[in-house]
């Protein structure tokens, strides 16, 4: 009889041990997952709202790169800010907002510049008054984009296709066509935005420091969520360091 009893006492230890261990072991998972969703923040949202500003202060601020001021050696990096908009009808004040940080590259030859690169770490700002962002970041205010980017933060997109891809086949001169691509969704899976097609851009500065695209539904911008067409605008600003 002993023997059973001791037998039922070290079963129920072991189960509490293993339960304990199972509990710990979700704690540890919840906690990883935590940590990868904020080391996949590149920027905390204060850096990024400093960037964004600088990024489009600059770009207004220079002008086209003169084609000879152009190189034909080496390479540069850019960074910035690509902002989508996306809503239903034309019209609409409101919609859902995605923003997220741009990194692209350039390589320069004598024959013109190939770009690549992508707009990835996405903020997902769902029933936005879209003129709102817009006028934060033209205006330079870096608190009210960090108090709005902070809001979203939970919904920042960690799925694997979590990119929209930008092309830019060789050009000459300081205009290109950049070709766009790429799903992001929510994390939770219960929308996506796809992008396809074109935007237009150009190099700024005296030396090509800095460059910006734009694309719009109504020129050769293609923009679906959930599968159904939807109007908006995709702006895209970034320089080098």
């Amino acid at each position: 009889m002993w023997e059973r009893k001791i037998k039922a006492i070290i079963s129920i230890i072991f189960f509490a041990a293993a339960t304990q261990g199972c509990t710990q072991l979700a704690v540890i998972a919840d906690e990883e997952l935590d940590r990868q969703r904020t080391e996949r923040t590149v920027f905390s949202t204060s850096r990024f709202a400093s960037l964004a500003v600088e990024a489009n202060e600059q770009y207004d601020t220079f002008k086209n790169t003169v084609p000879t001021n152009i190189p034909t050696t080496g390479s540069a990096e850019f960074t910035g800010f690509g902002l989508l908009d996306v809503k239903r009808l034309s019209t609409d004040a409101t919609g859902d907002q995605l923003i997220g940080l741009a990194s692209l590259g350039a390589d320069f030859a004598p024959g013109g510049t190939t770009i690549s690169g992508a707009i990835g770490d996405i903020y997902w700002l769902s029933g936005a008054q879209l003129a709102d962002l817009q006028a934060e970041i033209a205006s330079g205010d870096t608190a009210a984009i960090t108090a709005r980017l902070g809001k979203v933060f939970e919904n920042l997109d960690v799925n694997t296709q979590r990119s929209y891809q930008i092309v830019v086949p060789q050009f000459a001169g300081s205009d290109f066509t950049a070709e766009l691509s790429g799903s992001v969704n929510l994390e939770d899976q219960s929308s996506a935005v796809t992008l396809a097609g074109t935007a237009q851009g150009n190099l700024r500065g005296p030396n090509a420091e800095s460059l910006g695209m734009f694309g719009d539904v109504n020129q050769t911008l293609l923009i679906t969520q959930d599968g159904e067409s939807r109007e908006g605008t995709l702006s895209v600003f970034a320089k080098q360091p």
